[in-house]
């Protein structure tokens, strides 16, 4: 595929994603539900949570801060934004919040590639990323 072609592509993911969707409940294939919702500080900040889909088993995933959660297509792996001050870093866990990892230190607005293995991101412009942080590129301008 050529490189227009791939940015025409992500541009479209970004298009039907939609951020200001960012907020909206997500889910995957056991059911289980994220959503952004109040943390536990004072004033409270937004933070990842996650519940079963019949309101029970509510449970914090991440810290305050964390918005804009993606469930990879396998449901095993969620992508997400951690804001803290001045800067946004994407973040990747486990469905149950295990096994953090940094993805890239900056960028907003992720979506996973189809296979899983890359994230689509912006940060003023159009990059992927391999799902381990590695591999960084721009993709368009």
């Amino acid at each position: 595929m050529s490189r227009a072609a791939l940015a025409v592509a992500l541009l479209v993911v970004f298009a039907l994603a939609g951020t200001s969707a960012a907020s909206a409940p997500r889910s995957v294939r056991n059911g289980r539900i994220v959503f952004v919702g109040p943390g536990v500080s004072l004033p409270p900040q937004p933070t990842l949570l996650t519940v079963a889909p019949n309101g029970r088993s509510l449970r914090w995933l991440g810290r305050d801060g964390d918005v804009q959660p993606r469930f990879a297509p396998s449901g095993e792996r969620l992508a997400f934004v951690r804001t803290g001050g001045d800067k946004a870093a994407i973040y990747s866990t486990t469905a149950n919040g295990r096994n953090e990892r940094l993805v890239t230190p900056e960028g907003h607005d992720p979506v996973w590639s189809p296979d899983g293995r890359r994230l689509a991101l912006s940060n003023g412009s159009l990059y992927v990323v391999d799902a381990d942080g590695s591999g960084l590129r721009i993709v368009a301008q």
